[in-house]
């Protein structure tokens, strides 16, 4: 009886052991299961930014991003944040993204639509072309050889020349079609904000 007992015992333990041995065989053998489970967690990640997108979020570009100057100002090529005023609202937004905020400075005659991202505005006429372009913060590159918010005015004057109108306060730069406008604090002699527009807007 004793004999048959430890048989038994015997029996059930080498059962055990075969059976978790085949478990870690398997899943050590199935490493796939894992990948399996981290390309499911990327798909679920890509499916959300997807939402976000659809939902119509605000598509942040970093700062240093946002103007890398592809295209410079020149008086051939007058443009800020590689945009000039013969783009329009569809070629704002498939560069930038969609802006952070959006208002309509209301004008009867001619309401123009303001686009804010966060180191620059974008102003749109009622055909949605480009207005004005400005830039407010000191991160963002407007494509001026070097120039931002904050350079001093004599960096300005060796950078982009003599100005057409320089009052000590605003320094300007006119082409047939547009002004280049740069605004200096008397005080510190640095570049407070920069715009293009259209001459007829003087």
């Amino acid at each position: 009886m004793k004999h048959t007992m430890k048989r038994a015992l015997s029996g059930l333990l080498v059962v055990s052991l075969a059976i978790a041995v085949g478990f870690l065989a398997g899943y050590i053998a199935s490493p796939g299961i894992l990948h399996k489970n981290r390309a499911a967690t990327n798909t679920n990640n890509s499916s959300a930014e997807a939402l976000r997108s659809k939902t119509g979020e605000p598509q942040k570009k970093p700062a240093e991003q946002q103007g890398t100057a592809a295209a410079a100002y020149s008086h051939e090529h007058p443009s800020l944040m590689a945009l000039t005023l013969d783009d329009t609202e569809k070629e704002v937004t498939a560069r930038y993204g969609k802006p952070y905020s959006q208002y309509v400075l209301d004008d009867d005659s001619d309401p123009v639509t303001v686009y804010d991202y966060s180191q620059f505005s974008v102003g749109f006429d009622a055909s949605a072309r480009v207005r004005f372009v400005e830039i407010s913060g000191n991160a963002a590159d407007p494509g001026l050889g070097g120039l931002r918010i904050g350079e001093s005015g004599t960096k300005v004057l060796d950078t982009l020349g003599t100005p057409d109108s320089n009052t000590g306060y605003v320094m300007t730069y006119w082409t047939e079609q547009t002004v280049l406008k740069l605004d200096i604090d008397p005080e510190s002699n640095t570049i407070e904000s920069i715009k293009l527009f259209d001459r007829m807007d003087l």
